[in-house]
């Protein structure tokens, strides 16, 4: 329900559906009223918008573990005018050791809680 003291004039055409006009019309009605607007996209088009693509936002990320492809967003900050390069996330249990190292667990203490299952670790770490 719409609500406050400036709607109610214009709560009969707020409560409507907009007519199904095509988002061609509406963005021609925008551009001739010179009324800023641009289409609503769905996530499913992000990779083939123009301006994204034209801006190089997306990037292809080939994860050297698996080969496998992903694209990514790109970072959207830069320093140094020099652009984030984007990294596969870390595998389960890649930094298990390294953490319980830096935590101060000793060796014998690390391997005990990945014998228990405690902690898991990559298949080729120990």
């Amino acid at each position: 329900m719409i609500s406050g003291m400036n709607t109610r004039p214009h709560a009969c055409h707020l409560s409507h559906p907009l007519p199904a006009l095509s988002r061609r019309v509406f963005l021609g009605a925008g551009a001739t009223l010179a009324v800023p607007a641009a289409p609503m996209r769905r996530l499913d088009d992000l990779e083939t918008d123009p301006h994204l693509s034209a801006s190089g936002y997306f990037q292809q990320l080939v994860d050297p573990r698996t080969g496998n492809t992903y694209v990514m967003p790109s970072a959207p900050l830069r320093f140094n005018d020099e652009q984030a390069i984007p990294k596969p996330p870390p595998r389960l249990g890649e930094h298990t050791v390294d953490i319980l190292q830096e935590a101060g667990y000793s060796s014998q203490q690390i391997a005990s809680l990945l014998a228990s299952g405690a902690a898991k670790s990559e298949p080729n770490r120990s």
